[in-house]
């Protein structure tokens, strides 16, 4: 099982010593959260907010290129890193349309895999979707 850190300053520590995805600014990570740990980042945000979190939620299928919700010291990054990170966020949905634009992020972001494995895993989640498989 893995460690779960005991504090935020735990957490940067451990998101920094793993290598960015896709690095196009250093320090700056994409994360993908369930929902109850998106509400309680957000609840964060409002009930705390000198606390310094520097981040920003989320939704790319509800609000493309923006954030829905972020801390008060929150400063926006590169827009393609952005663009990257939502097209990766479809792909880990195992969504299945995409542009060139979008194919070419999502390469951009999982070049330092194999092409067979990220096949293998995406083929396995999509069959655990509840949708029919077309």
């Amino acid at each position: 099982a893995a460690e779960v850190p005991a504090s935020l300053q735990a957490l940067r520590c451990r998101l920094e010593a793993l290598a960015p995805v896709c690095p196009t600014q250093e320090g700056r990570f994409f994360c993908l959260v369930s929902l109850l740990e998106a509400e309680h980042l957000r609840g964060l945000f409002h009930t705390c907010p000198s606390l310094r979190l520097s981040a920003a939620l989320r939704a790319p299928s509800v609000l493309e290129g923006r954030p829905l919700d972020c801390s008060t010291d929150f400063e926006g990054g590169p827009e393609f890193q952005v663009f990257a990170a939502e097209q990766l966020s479809r792909f880990c949905d195992s969504e299945t349309s995409f542009s060139s634009r979008e194919l070419c992020a999502v390469e951009l972001c999982l070049m330092g895999s194999d092409h067979d494995e990220r096949r293998a895993w995406w083929e396995q989640v999509r069959q655990c979707r509840r949708r029919v498989q077309g």
